[in-house]
């Protein structure tokens, strides 16, 4: 495991937060698409918790009984689920991200989206074969306090969902553009794609 106890206790929902107010601050377009993969890979790989291992959140509820609001009943922990992973969400979609991204008439963009998911999804990855040592086991992060363990099927359908998650803006773009535009494959994928 990393050394520093700082890096231990990195959450990617953390660093999520951080990317959204980078976000607020500079409002680069292109900083709002990570954005909002990033805010999609969290919140559904989180939420897919309660399908795929319901003990893994019934362990993470009480490691955060002692959060300010979890003293006085362990059921706002659903008030600060909601604030740190659907909120970041909501504020990109108030902010018309992706329907900026999705109206634009330049199908380029559609490129360089692929390509800014590509990366947000290889820094997500990254940040998780780091954080482990290479196990992508997360337990020490979400859950330290106790003992519990998640089955590797798990951890690979929830690395399955992060992926998928970080995939959903282009796609959908790319759903649009053929629903609406029937342009040929060169528009999209131009051969000149470094110039952009």
């Amino acid at each position: 495991m990393i050394k520093y106890k700082m890096f231990n206790h990195l959450s990617y929902t953390r660093i999520n937060l951080f990317y959204c107010m980078m976000y607020q601050i500079t409002k680069n377009k292109y900083l709002g698409i990570f954005c909002m993969n990033t805010s999609l890979a969290v919140i559904l790989s989180f939420e897919s918790l309660y399908v795929l291992d319901i003990n893994a959140t019934i362990y993470i509820k009480k490691q955060n009984k002692d959060l300010y609001l979890c003293k006085f009943h362990k059921n706002f922990f659903y008030l600060y689920d909601f604030m740190v992973h659907i909120v970041p969400l909501c504020y990109l979609w108030y902010c018309d991200i992706l329907k900026d991204m999705i109206y634009r008439e330049n199908p380029k963009s559609l490129t360089i989206n692929y390509l800014i998911s590509i990366i947000s999804c290889i820094l997500h990855l990254s940040w998780g074969y780091l954080i482990s040592n290479g196990t992508l086991h997360l337990e020490h992060i979400y859950i330290p306090s106790f003992d519990y363990k998640l089955s590797n099927n798990v951890w690979i359908q929830l690395w399955i969902i992060v992926i998928f998650a970080h995939m959903i803006v282009p796609n959908t773009m790319f759903c649009y553009y053929l629903l609406n535009n029937n342009f040929s494959k060169n528009e999209i994928f131009p051969d000149n794609f470094i110039d952009l």
